[in-house]
C-alpha cells in the first residue's frame, strides 16, 4: 500500500510509541490524527508537528467517542487507512504491581484493565475495520507486549489483556488477507518513554512515576513503518526475549508428551480449529 497522502490514526498518541509512530507517518507523508484521553497534552504536542495533525480526546472504552472521533477525522482528511490501536495501561493504581496478585484484584480493575488493553483494541477495530475491508485497502496495528507472548507474576490482568491482542490480531490477519488490508502486532519490551498519560492515566487519576529507561521510542517506530510497508505481522523490539518465548513454547509443547492422536483424526481433512479448517470451511460454504 502506497502510504504518502493517507490518513492514520493512532491512539495512544500523546506520548511514547504513539507519538513517535505518529511523527513516522507523518514523515512518511500521512495525515495523522492522534488520539489520547489527556486532552492537555494533545494540545501541547500538536504543535510539535509539521503537517496536518487533527488531535483528539479519546477514551477507547468508549464506543460513542470512538464513532464521534471517526466522523471528526474523516471530514477533515478523508478515510482512515492505517490504524494503530496503541492505548493501553500498565497497572490501575500507583501501588508496585508485583504486591497485587489477580486474587485480590477487584472487578471493576479487572474490568478497567481490560477494557482498555483489549476491548478498547476491538473498538478500533470495529470504528474502522469495516470500511478498509469495504475499499480493498489498509493497514492495523495492535500493540500487545512481551507480556503478550510470555507471562509475568503479578499482572495477570495485563498478561491476559496483552495475549488477547495477540490473538486477536492473528484472527483479524486470517480474516482480513483477502481484502487488501494487513495486521500487524507489535509487542515491544522496555521502551524509553513517558508512560503518564495514554499509557497509564484513566480519567481522575494521576500518573505514577515515569519510565526513563529502556530503547527509544522512535526506534520502535521505525520498526512499525518498516513492518506495515511489508506486512509483517510480528513486531518484536528486544531480542533477549527470544530465549524465554522459546522456552514457554517449549513447555507447551511438553505437554503434548505422549497424548496419542485422537482416533477420528483423519489427516487427509484440515485438522479442527485450525485455519485451515476454517479456511476450507468458509470455502465450502460460498460454494453452497
Amino acid at each position: 500500500m502506497e502510504l504518502k497522502g493517507k490518513t492514520a490514526f493512532i491512539t495512544g498518541g500523546a506520548s511514547g510509541i504513539g507519538l513517535a509512530v505518529a511523527h513516522a507517518l507523518a514523515g512518511a507523508g500521512l495525515r495523522v490524527a492522534i488520539a489520547d484521553i489527556d486532552g492537555a497534552r494533545l494540545d501541547q504536542v500538536a504543535g510539535e508537528f509539521p503537517g496536518e495533525v487533527e488531535p483528539v480526546v479519546l477514551d477507547v472504552r468508549d464506543r460513542a467517542m470512538w464513532q464521534a472521533a471517526r466522523e471528526r477525522v474523516e471530514g477533515r482528511f478523508g478515510p482512515v487507512s492505517v490504524l494503530m490501536n496503541n492505548a493501553g495501561i500498565i497497572n490501575d493504581s500507583g501501588d508496585a504491581i508485583e504486591k497485587r496478585g489477580l486474587v485480590d484484584q477487584s472487578p471493576e480493575s479487572w474490568d478497567m484493565m481490560i477494557g482498555i488493553n483489549l476491548t478498547g483494541v476491538y473498538n478500533g477495530i470495529h470504528t474502522f475495520g469495516p470500511a478498509m475491508r469495504d475499499r480493498g485497502e489498509g493497514h492495523i496495528v495492535n500493540t500487545s507486549s512481551t507480556q503478550g507472548v510470555i507471562s509475568a507474576r503479578g499482572v495477570a490482568s495485563y498478561c491476559a489483556g496483552k495475549f488477547g491482542v495477540v490473538a486477536l490480531s492473528e484472527c483479524l490477519r486470517d480474516e482480513l488477507a483477502g481484502n487488501g488490508v494487513g495486521v500487524s502486532v507489535l509487542c515491544p519490551g522496555v521502551v524509553a518513554t513517558r508512560l503518564s498519560v495514554s499509557s497509564r492515566m484513566v480519567a481522575g487519576q494521576e500518573p505514577r512515576a515515569l519510565i526513563h529507561y529502556g530503547i527509544e521510542a522512535d526506534t520502535v517506530a521505525a520498526m512499525v513503518l518498516e513492518a506495515i510497508r511489508a506486512n509483517r505481522l510480528y513486531i518484536f523490539t528486544h531480542g533477549e526475549y527470544a530465549k524465554p518465548v522459546a522456552e514457554r513454547h517449549a513447555r507447551v509443547m511438553a505437554g503434548f508428551d505422549g497424548v496419542p492422536v485422537s482416533s477420528f483424526f483423519d489427516p487427509s481433512r484440515p485438522l479442527p480449529g485450525t485455519p485451515e479448517f476454517f479456511a476450507a470451511k468458509a470455502a465450502l460454504e460460498q460454494g453452497g
